[in-house]
């Protein structure tokens, strides 16, 4: 082998391991943001860099699994053809299967290019581990053209080669595709669907909290009388709220005679709050008054879980509002009348003054006993403080 080849052979192997610990890391994030509300990732940085984001949103599926799931399994079969010559030989001869490569590079490179667009487009937030595995496979189209120079080849033959090569060895053929059929029919049957994108809004289930309105005429959910009211201030597109919502919510259930959830619209949409100089979350505004106009229905707290559960068809601008009024059984002519009114407006202002005179620079901020957190709530020093009350 010469040292061309050595070269070729030591940087698909480095491409490969990268991929497969990229693929390997992606498909952990999707698996913990969908089913672990606490958990925080390392590339949660921001609203518009959130791999957070990109896991919740419907994209990251293909054909009933992750991309991660599918992308784990290609870096696997070129990480295991690089690093095993022995296997590589019994498939394809004393010949590297450059063809393949090319075209499987060629081929990740376009649908690289597509999630990228998809990323940045309908999805409103980049993930950072998704454009290590875009660049990763860019490197690895750059070094099969490379490599195959290095061959003087071309890229059609190469592949009618290794093709050819391959079925000339019938046992080894028919057991590696036999092989790769029953992976990949396993992980279709068998692999848990932990997230729910089957429908646009929750599925309808029996509460088991009270609801209600402070006297402010603020929603409530929890304790009639409480002994510790958390009040939320948060905004209907935004990622970090849905997922510490979700989290209060459960601490909530939890404990539903002692802790009471107020909520309070905080939008970040230049459309009703002024302190939003630039195009931001754009339908943040729209969702608060949809939620206030269904809460003059008693059906906030379905709006508002509505919502949140369908936050990647929001995002994305795949969700329509009268498909909500008819799936939570609203009256559409009040709903209409309602977030056109003047009313509806007023207490999203009534909540935005609230929140700056407090002093709030972001979403979710929470307050219990005039003290502010940002971003989540301390379930630990509250199970303390009612730990310590009983």
């Amino acid at each position: 082998m010469t040292t061309k080849s050595k070269l070729c052979g030591v940087s698909l192997l480095f491409l490969s391991t990268i991929g497969l610990l990229c693929s390997i890391q992606l498909t952990r994030i999707h698996y913990l943001t969908h089913t672990d509300p606490a958990y925080e990732a390392v590339c949660a940085v921001s609203d518009k860099i959130n791999c957070e984001t990109v896991a919740l949103s419907s994209y990251s599926i293909l054909w009933g699994i992750p991309i991660s799931v599918w992308g784990l399994l290609s870096y696997l079969a070129l990480f295991l053809l690089v690093a095993v010559p022995t296997l590589r030989k019994k498939l394809f001869g004393e010949k590297p299967p450059l063809g393949l490569m090319f075209f499987s590079a060629l081929g990740f490179s376009f649908f690289s290019a597509y999630l990228a667009f998809i990323s940045i487009t309908r999805i409103a937030s980049i993930c950072l581990f998704c454009n290590a595995l875009y660049v990763v496979n860019l490197l690895f189209l750059i070094l099969s053209i490379l490599c195959l120079r290095q061959f003087r080849i071309n890229p059609l033959k190469a592949l009618f080669q290794d093709i050819r090569s391959f079925f000339s060895r019938p046992l080894a053929a028919s057991l590696t595709l036999i092989l790769a059929l029953l992976v990949v029919l396993v992980i279709l049957v068998f692999y848990p669907t932990y997230w729910s994108e089957e429908s646009k809004i929750p599925p309808e289930t029996t509460p088991v909290v009270q609801t209600g309105f402070t006297p402010e005429g603020h929603p409530w959910i929890g304790a009639r009388n409480p002994i510790i009211s958390i009040m939320e201030y948060t905004d209907y597109e935004c990622p970090f709220c849905r997922k510490s919502h979700r989290m209060t919510r459960q601490l909530v259930e939890r404990h539903p005679t002692k802790i009471r959830l107020v909520h309070r619209h905080f939008p970040l949409d230049q459309a009703c709050n002024p302190s939003i100089t630039r195009p931001f979350h754009q339908r943040a505004c729209e969702l608060s008054r949809f939620a206030f106009c269904a809460g003059e229905q008693k059906k906030f707290w379905k709006a508002n879980d509505a919502i949140f559960f369908a936050l990647d068809y929001v995002r994305a601008k795949d969700i329509v509002l009268s498909d909500l009024i008819s799936e939570l059984r609203l009256d559409l002519k009040k709903m209409k009348a309602c977030m056109h009114s003047s009313r509806a407006n007023e207490e999203i202002q009534t909540d935005l003054q609230a929140g700056h005179a407090l002093n709030i620079r972001g979403t979710p901020t929470y307050f219990i006993g005039g003290k502010s957190f940002i971003g989540t709530v301390p379930q630990e020093a509250i199970e303390n403080y009612l730990a310590n009350l009983d």
